[in-house]
């Protein structure tokens, strides 16, 4: 029987300043499902885990570089 004793790096996401990028939350309403929002903004800062993102309201969000969809 085989098994994994090291797992391959997973490609890292390049992402600059000024690039639109989109995520998705979903927030469970109380009752029985979820609601799906997605928002859309441009990276003001790159960080190592996460970006600073604002959206066309001039709201600045902290997003994880894993939870951008595009």
């Amino acid at each position: 029987m085989a098994k994994i004793i090291g797992h391959a790096p997973k490609p890292e996401k390049l992402f600059s300043i000024g690039q639109t990028v989109s995520w998705t939350e979903s927030v469970f309403d109380g009752r029985c499902g979820y609601n799906h929002f997605t928002y859309t903004g441009n990276v003001i800062k790159v960080c190592r885990v996460n970006l600073h993102v604002e959206d066309q309201n001039g709201n600045v969000w902290e997003v994880k570089k894993d939870e951008i969809d595009n």
